[in-house]
């Protein structure tokens, strides 16, 4: 993980991504978070993501998948793309805000915002 980690700050992100692979291959969810935020729509970009288009669908999986570990990151991503309809389902709300809500409670304040945002 550190050394995908370092490899994403000096601009490797080919390396970095198949870092981030092995080590999510072995549940670590920072990896899981960190592969989420490659494929998702509203992070992805150049310089943040050797793949060449954005995924939803696969941002959501990997992003499940640390929520479900209890990364707060993953849980607001998550719960901000279910809220949108945007993880490859029709929105679910209800499933969305409960991880927003969760992300709040563990002190996420761009959680917070979100949900007051939208209330």
């Amino acid at each position: 993980l550190a050394q995908a980690q370092l490899q994403m700050e000096t601009g490797n992100l080919d390396m970095a991504f198949l870092l981030y692979k092995n080590a999510a291959g072995q549940d670590d969810a920072e990896a899981l978070t960190a592969l989420g935020k490659m494929y998702d729509p509203d992070l992805h970009s150049a310089k943040t993501s050797p793949l060449p288009s954005p995924n939803p669908g696969l941002a959501a999986d990997y992003y499940k998948r640390a929520a479900d570990a209890g990364n707060v990151l993953a849980q607001r991503r998550l719960g901000i793309l279910m809220m949108e309809g945007r993880h490859g389902a029709d929105a679910d709300i209800t499933a969305g805000r409960q991880l927003l809500s969760t992300a709040a409670a563990a002190g996420d304040e761009e959680a917070k915002t979100y949900l007051e945002a939208h209330p």
